[in-house]
């Protein structure tokens, strides 16, 4: 059993090489991106096309109801399972950063929090969320800023129903159940230049094969795969507000802003056996050393 993980900004070709290395390995490719494990918009959350699905094992991309819940606790056991039970090398490619840092190394062991108890939070202000973690958990309201919403919730939702802080949660990581196998870690971080306009084209391509029909179909639903980049955009444009054009110049400008902050959680958070300059400037180099891992 060997493994291969392969992350990166959106838009910088790792499904791409992801897809090469399962064909020269005979391997399977698993999704770490956390939009793409949802049905119903395949186009929009450039999840691989129905053929290169069918030339090398796909798993984990469009399997989840849009209505269901999703976390990095319930990736990690499907994608350890999927892992365990292949016997060629899994390829796992995605942009979800914490996805591949709970394969690494392992997540805390926060209990399932009910959802109920998200959506009350979801619907206060930001201002009186972060007043009130001040009093229930000052030690993670000193971490987060007054205006990540996101993160406040979490750590009140995690405050309110656990007793306890989540960052005294997150001091208590369990170890990686694949902490014995050693994987080769690819980073791929294009210059800003080039993955801007790959970023543009993508979403330009998305536009033609058919994003904005997947969007029409489910723009009147409140679902969690609703937060795939574009979504807002293109529901604007059929709810009346602007141009398409308007809104194909919004996704791409959302899409860089999401790419430039992927980029440097990568930088920083992960290491890498080999980094996209060697891939680009050095391929024959990469193909030896992937040679080397099949032997």
């Amino acid at each position: 059993m060997k493994l291969i993980l392969i992350g990166g900004p959106t838009a910088s070709g790792k499904s791409a090489l992801a897809l090469d290395l399962a064909r020269a390995l005979k391997g399977q490719i698993l999704n770490a991106d956390s939009m793409q494990v949802y049905k119903g918009l395949p186009i929009l959350s450039a999840q691989p096309s129905a053929e290169e699905k069918a030339e090398v094992p796909h798993k984990l991309y469009g399997f989840l109801d849009m209505d269901q819940s999703f976390s990095v606790a319930k990736w990690l056991d499907l994608a350890v399972s999927e892992i365990q039970n292949f016997e060629g090398p899994s390829i796992v490619v995605g942009g979800t950063g914490l996805y591949l840092k709970a394969l690494l190394e392992g997540i805390s062991s926060i209990p399932e929090i009910p959802a109920s108890l998200r959506e009350s939070l979801r619907h206060r202000e930001t201002k009186d969320l972060y007043a009130q973690l001040e009093v229930q958990d000052p030690l993670m309201a000193a971490r987060l800023k007054p205006g990540d919403t996101q993160r406040i919730i979490r750590a009140l939702e995690v405050k309110q129903y656990t007793g306890k802080s989540l960052a005294k949660w997150q001091e208590e990581v369990t170890e990686s159940p694949l902490k014995n196998l050693t994987p080769f870690m690819i980073k791929i971080l294009p210059p800003r230049e080039e993955l801007y306009e790959s970023i543009n084209q993508r979403v330009g391509r998305m536009i033609q094969e058919g994003a904005l029909e997947e969007v029409r179909v489910i723009h009147d639903k409140n679902l969690n795969s609703l937060k795939t980049l574009g979504y807002a955009e293109l529901n604007s444009y059929l709810e009346g507000e602007g141009s398409l054009e308007e809104a194909t110049d919004k996704m791409q400008q959302k899409t860089r802003n999401y790419a430039k902050r992927q980029t440097t959680w990568f930088r920083h958070q992960m290491e890498a056996d080999m980094g996209i300059e060697k891939i680009y400037r050095s391929g024959d180099a990469l193909w030896k050393k992937i040679i080397h891992f099949k032997g």
